[in-house]
Parts: C-alpha cells; structure tokens; sequence
C-alpha cells in the first residue's frame, strides 16, 4: 500500500513539473507576447509612423477579422523580421483553430496562401499542430509551404481538388467518397443540416460535373 501511495507521489510530482514544450502556449501566454511585440516593434519603434497601433492588435486579438488583415498585410504594424515569424503562431494561439481558419478563408487565395505559409509550428509541433488546430493544418497543408506537385497535362485531378476541399472543411469530416462504376459517390450523413447540404452540393457540382453523385442519408 506504502508502495502504492509513494509511486502515485512520484507520477503527480512528474505531471507537476513537467517541462511544457516551447511551441505550445496558452492564449494568455500568446497575447502577452504579441502585446509585448506591438509595444516594442511598434509603439516605441522610430522608425515607424504613429498609428493606433495598441487598439488594432487588441481588436485583432479579438478575432476582428479587418484589424487582422491590417496586421497580416501593412509593414507598418510588423517588422517581417525573425521575431515577427513567430507572431502569427502565438495569433493563432489567442484566436484558436475555428476563427483563425474562418480569417484565413476569407481573404484571397493570394492572402490566404500568405497568412497560412506565416504559421510556422517546427517539424517537432507538427503532430501538435494537427491535433490542436485541425482546420488550420488542412489549410496550412493545402495552401501553406506543402504545395502538391505540378499538375501532368491530360490527368483529370478534380477527385483529388474535391477530397482536400473536404477535408479542409470540418463540416464535412464525415463525408466519403466511393466509386460506383465512372461515378464517383459523395456519401454524406443524414445529420447534415440544410445549408451544409447545399454547399455540399456545390462542391461536388463544381469539381466533378456529371460525374459526380451525392448521396444523402447513408
């Protein structure tokens, strides 16, 4: 029982003081540090002009998707240097997976290749990075610094531009594709409400034409 006891003391000990890997932050964390970056990249900065510079990052914090673009997009509110690379990471910490991906999905494709390219986790918080913030990785994965290879003239690639829409849509995390002769099945549950049925439809509408089937209620 002694024994017991003491190796529960030694495993609480161990979850105690564990060592927190270095990419991985709590929103508060992040914000303190994006804050700390906007006092002294910016505010205190001579070289830069005077501009609201406090009010858009805590706007942008907020998840205020124009005063995001501002920070992405104008030099003035970053210094595109090896400190502000880290920025967006931490910006994802404090806005989390859904309104980071929603920003980033509203912007050009141009823009949005940029913001997600911007995200660097580091080969060792790559499994963090998936399982944390799924939606980013997918668009981080399909828009970001992994591009797929040159598209062979003649090769019909519309299954695969279909499956990774899908997967960079957790609306669609249950949807399955099958082939069924020289159709390709969309399976999509009954759950489905009204308008993610329509904007499924779309997809398969826009990527596979006649040669694609949706099927509702699997």
């Amino acid at each position: 029982m002694r024994t017991c006891f003491s190796l529960a003391i030694v495993i609480i000990a161990q979850t105690a003081f564990a060592v927190k890997p270095q990419y991985a932050h709590t929103a508060a964390e992040s914000r303190a540090v994006l804050i700390e970056y906007c006092r002294e990249e910016c505010e205190e900065n001579s070289a830069k002009p005077r501009l609201p510079y406090r009010e858009t990052f805590q706007r942008a914090l907020t998840g205020d998707f124009r005063a995001l673009h501002v920070i992405f997009s104008s030099p003035d509110y970053h210094t595109n240097d090896m400190r502000w690379s880290e920025m967006p990471w931490h910006i994802l910490h404090v806005l989390g997976d859904r309104r980071f991906a929603e920003f980033a999905l509203s912007r050009p494709r141009s823009e949005l290749s940029e913001i997600v390219s911007s995200v660097t986790p580091g080969d060792d918080a790559m499994n963090y990075f998936r399982t944390r913030f799924p939606r980013t990785y997918q668009i981080w994965k399909r828009e970001g610094p992994f591009q797929p290879e040159p598209e062979m003239p003649g090769f019909d690639y519309r299954v695969r531009h279909l499956a990774q829409a899908l997967a960079a849509d957790p609306r669609f995390s249950s949807v399955r594709l099958r082939k069924r002769g020289t159709i390709l099945v969309v399976d999509a549950p009954a759950s489905l409400s009204p308008g993610d049925r329509a904007a499924l439809r779309h997809l398969t509408q826009h990527y596979l034409g006649k040669k694609g089937k949706l099927v509702i209620g699997r």
